[in-house]
């Protein structure tokens, strides 16, 4: 017996291309039985790659009507990948009380040097070219200070 699940998903309200309606279709076509959408966020912060936090209502909404048109074929479920930002974000559900998600998936998108007060930040998964220059002007090649 196979079970097909997918719990880290992203739609147009993060980095994805599609919809959450084209995202469930998709997903049930392909014969998903648990589906999760877990929309980028640093909640309480903002990094302008995530969904922003004006957004959280319409996308639980969203997920909400999903859930009721595929009752009984899928369950879709309603969750963020929260990111850890120190000093400005954690995955922790005390943050996401309020919006009530099914889960949280914790991420590590941007690591902090705290020595290097401006401009201290790097993602850590953009193009080769830019992570080896973070590591090389932000942590001065010093992967132990990440």
């Amino acid at each position: 017996m196979s079970i097909l699940a997918n719990y880290h998903t992203h739609s147009v309200f993060c980095d994805g291309n599609s919809t959450l309606e084209e995202v469930a279709k998709s997903a049930f076509d392909c014969g998903i039985k648990y589906l999760g959408s877990s929309s980028h966020s640093a909640y309480p912060a903002t990094t302008g790659c995530e969904m922003h936090p004006e957004n959280f209502q319409k996308y639980k909404a969203t997920i909400e009507e999903l859930k009721k048109q595929y009752s009984g074929k899928m369950e879709v479920f309603f969750g963020f990948e929260a990111d850890y930002l120190p000093p400005l974000s954690w995955p922790d559900y005390s943050y996401y009380k309020n919006f009530n998600p099914d889960y949280l998936i914790g991420s590590v998108h941007f690591v902090w040097n705290h020595d290097v007060p401006q401009n201290g930040t790097m993602t850590v998964d953009d193009e080769t070219e830019k992570v080896k220059n973070g590591l090389e002007n932000i942590f001065f090649c010093d992967c132990k200070k990440m």
